[in-house]
């Protein structure tokens, strides 16, 4: 909820007062194939906005878990936009806008090489909460310190960007449906 959420990001504050903190507005076009096959491949293809700059990204979700953490591996590939296209090429498929999600992002440098993320997105009507943990391999016993230390629950065995989807197709469903 967005309480607990609030909560957390106090006592992250109130924990670690000296930790540079940083806010963010991202602006996340996302895209897919018609037929949705990027997400069932679990690859997000997107192009994100920061102020007057776009980037783009393309994201391999590989599933495994970091045992002792709990956490997700995951693969990118950063490119440049000069502008938003309505379809990119990705490995010979189409891939074509699907639509945006917001983020608003709180950051915190807790030490060097680990940084906290929480990040509240707007998509769809939908604000959903999520707080990401982001760390160098060596810093892994600082990053399951601050799980435990704060009670934070194990990530949603879902993305970003597959909750974005997920809750597209339904939205889709519901449309056809109300059509007939």
């Amino acid at each position: 909820s967005g309480t607990a959420f609030a909560r957390q990001m106090d006592s992250i504050r109130r924990y670690y007062p000296a930790a540079a903190q940083t806010e963010a507005m991202h602006v996340n076009y996302y895209y897919d194939t018609p037929d949705g096959a990027l997400n069932q491949e679990n690859i997000t293809l997107r192009i994100r906005q920061k102020e007057q700059t776009l980037a783009g990204k393309v994201k391999w979700h590989h599933g495994q878990q970091k045992p002792e953490q709990g956490g997700f591996i995951s693969s990118e590939y950063s490119f440049i936009c000069e502008c938003l296209p309505q379809i990119i090429d990705y490995e010979g498929k189409l891939a074509v806008l699907q639509g945006v999600l917001i983020t608003k992002r709180s950051s915190f440098l807790i030490v060097p090489g680990v940084k906290m993320d929480f990040d509240r997105n707007y998509y769809w009507g939908i604000c959903d909460y999520e707080v990401e943990i982001e760390f160098d391999d060596n810093k892994g016993s600082i990053a399951a310190d601050l799980v435990k230390r704060f009670g934070l629950s194990m990530p949603s065995p879902k993305s970003k960007s597959a909750r974005f989807f997920e809750t597209k197709q339904t939205m889709d469903l519901c449309m056809q449906i109300g059509a007939r």
